[in-house]
């Protein structure tokens, strides 16, 4: 949950202004498997015209569990950090009284680096076709 020494002196260097708090691993930064459990505990992707479907996962976070799970509870091989720290994310939105919300919305894109894209050759990102977002890396951060 807390980042290391070293990566808490550039972000100290980098953003001096900022209020820097490392968050308790288990109750603040949940793991993967407690994410994926509130998230379909909670309801958030509840399907409103038929209530007696149940929760279906956004395809996106879905994409993102084990297949071999049906209900959507063992997170993929590779997405544990991802679904981490999604269940980060959801932990402060619900802390702010505002996870239901913004969750039930549903809208969640992956985010793959521009440099990723390159050495595996896979299908650019989202983030890379559209001018409607901005990525905020450490150099353009230090040059704001």
């Amino acid at each position: 949950g807390n980042p290391s020494t070293e990566t808490q002196k550039i972000m100290k260097s980098l953003l001096p202004s900022t209020v820097q708090e490392g968050l308790t691993a288990g109750s603040q930064f949940w793991n993967a498997s407690k994410t994926l459990k509130t998230l379909i505990e909670e309801g958030y992707f509840q399907n409103k015209e038929n209530s007696n479907s149940g929760v279906v996962l956004p395809p996106l976070i879905q994409s993102m569990t084990a297949e071999s799970d049906s209900l959507g509870l063992t997170p993929g091989e590779n997405s544990e950090l991802a679904l981490s720290a999604l269940g980060c994310c959801v932990f402060y939105l619900k802390k702010c009284i505002i996870d239901k919300e913004i969750l039930s919305m549903a809208k969640f894109e992956e985010y793959v680096p521009v440099d990723s894209d390159i050495g595996k050759g896979t299908k650019s990102s989202i983030f890379t076709k559209t001018n409607q977002r901005m990525v905020l890396d450490g150099v353009t951060l230090a040059n704001l």
